[in-house]
């Protein structure tokens, strides 16, 4: 859990905003408010394993949760990416999104679950707000060089 505020001194009887900070892998469909989602979500401090060979694209995505309060002008950074052996990535290697949703029927598309707003479009990123109770993705892509030692 990590605490956001704008200020060092909070005024009496002001909230601190507190949000969670996960991880998931590229392959999850996480909805901004769908019960049960967190069961497939990780928190950052657990990393996550990625693989793949040099010249390929690996995505994983960050999500983001107000717990009960919004929360307003969101950034994340990402800190040096490296593998167990080899140099960091190029800060170039890493591209960052901002997840936007869409609303989809419930359809085949959505494997019989309920109507309601899908993950689909990636935004370039910049702040963005979080809503209480809900969940913003990042999408990050990491582009592995070409030539980096096997691991």
């Amino acid at each position: 859990t990590r605490i956001l505020t704008r200020k060092n001194r909070l005024r009496r009887h002001e909230r601190i905003p507190i949000m969670k900070v996960l991880m998931a892998d590229g392959w999850t469909k996480v909805r901004p408010r769908i019960p049960g989602i967190r069961r497939f979500l990780r928190p950052v401090s657990d990393g996550l394993l990625l693989a793949g060979g040099g010249g390929e694209v690996v995505s994983f995505q960050i999500v983001i949760v107000a717990e009960d309060q919004p929360l307003k002008d969101v950034t994340v950074t990402v800190e040096p990416v490296r593998g167990w052996k080899g140099p960091a990535l190029e800060p170039d290697a890493v591209e960052m999104f901002r997840v936007g949703y869409v609303w989809a029927p419930e359809t085949e598309y959505t494997g019989g679950l309920p109507a309601g707003w899908w993950p689909d479009p990636l935004f370039p990123m910049e702040p963005f707000p979080v809503l209480p109770g809900e969940f913003q993705t990042v999408w990050v892509n990491l582009r592995i060089p070409r030539g980096l030692p096997e691991e």
